[in-house]
């Protein structure tokens, strides 16, 4: 773990806006992700291990 902190700046350092060749969008990105909010109230997934799910969002 000592190694990961030392290094961290190199290992994770900043994420690059653009990728050569590959055409991200953001914008339109953005706008999808929006268009997901009204379903979010329908995701059955809770913070917390729920019985009959095997997947929480804090599962960490």
């Amino acid at each position: 773990m000592a190694e990961i902190q030392r290094d961290e700046a190199q290992i994770f350092g900043s994420v690059p806006r653009d990728i050569p060749g590959v055409e991200l969008d953001e914008a339109k990105q953005l706008e999808l992700l929006e268009s997901f909010v009204p379903y979010y109230q329908e995701l059955p997934f809770k913070p917390h291990k729920t019985a009959g799910l095997r997947y929480h969002f804090e599962n960490g």
